[in-house]
């Protein structure tokens, strides 16, 4: 299983995430694939 462990910190700025699949199917493939989040940016009080 590919992930990523989040900050409990950063749980409020995830946006979106998801795990690329479809690099399986290429020739010579891992049988990994890259995983990726996107953060909202901070704000400053």
């Amino acid at each position: 299983i590919d992930h990523f462990l989040l900050s409990s910190h950063l749980v409020d700025r995830l946006k979106n995430a998801g795990v690329d699949k479809h690099v399986r199917g290429w020739e010579k493939s891992s049988d990994h694939a890259p995983v990726w989040i996107e953060l909202e940016k901070e704000t400053k009080n």
